[in-house]
């Protein structure tokens, strides 16, 4: 009882959820808001968290050194030339051969050069021939996932804190020109409108029969939250699957984009 109003105020000694056998779960399960929710909200705490279990690093720490100076001017046409990815030098290439459930080393599935420049970030990957048999029936369905850990800034208060990353964005590139943009932790639809209509890809088949295919990348540093001038390195990792498993620069044991047990790109000024 409130003093001078006579105003019974509720208790709260004993509000909020409880068992009950009528309850449809226990402990209550705080998922997305059924018909209520919109895909473009940020999605709940545990959503995210629930992603990111503790792993045990089964592959060394391989770092990257992307140029700061491009060769020459890069033609988002799907196909490597010599003069715009560092004549395609072995030596200098990103190489995917490790199977990611394991760690061990099999032989390269893909290689893959990166360069950036002031505005934006550019990567060639070329798909090495597979088996004949095993390509021939599955050309089509050929493709590369990068995983690129963004930076804190303007437009990343969507990222929950608690998880061992900053924003992280996923993408798959298709062997037939089409790139994906994963929103696998809910980030607002602005954003991934954003990538998807300003980063450019293209791919070129070499020879399909034993399935050789090369592609081309330009992604917007600034959609990235990332400025080489203030952020020297960050982490990521590409891979490519096929029907005997999935392949990583640097394998996970677990998801190829856990690039907190990845590699790390750093930008060579």
């Amino acid at each position: 009882m409130y003093a001078g109003t006579g105003f019974d105020g509720n208790s709260f000694h004993n509000a909020g959820v409880y068992r009950d056998n009528l309850r449809a779960s226990w402990p209550v399960n705080r998922g997305k808001v059924g018909k209520y929710y919109k895909s473009g909200w940020s999605a709940p705490v545990e959503d995210a968290m629930t992603k990111f279990p503790v792993l045990k690093r089964i592959s060394r720490e391989k770092e990257y050194g992307a140029a700061g100076s491009r060769q020459g001017v890069i033609v988002i046409d799907g196909k490597l030339h010599e003069s715009e990815w560092a004549g395609l030098d072995r030596k200098r290439a990103m190489l995917v051969d490790e199977v990611n459930s394991t760690g061990l080393k099999t032989d390269v599935r893909m290689s893959a050069w990166l360069q950036y420049d002031t505005e934006n970030l550019y990567i060639g990957v070329e798909s090495l021939p597979g088996k004949k048999e095993e390509t021939a029936k599955g050309f089509s369905l050929l493709f590369h996932e990068i995983a690129v850990e963004g930076g804190m800034g303007t437009g990343t208060s969507w990222w929950q804190e608690g998880v061992p990353t900053s924003p992280l964005y996923i993408f798959t590139g298709r062997v037939d020109g089409r790139f994906e943009v994963h929103n696998i932790f809910n980030a607002p639809a602005d954003v991934i409108k954003k990538f998807q209509t300003r980063i450019e890809y293209k791919s070129f088949v070499i020879d399909r029969e034993i399935g050789h295919w090369t592609a081309e990348w330009k992604m917007p540093l600034a959609l990235l939250g990332i400025n080489p001038e203030k952020l020297d390195r960050t982490r990521f990792n590409i891979g490519t699957g096929g029907k005997d498993g999935w392949f990583s620069w640097v394998a996970t044991g677990s998801s190829g984009w856990r690039v907190d047990v990845a590699g790390v790109l750093k930008f060579v000024k």
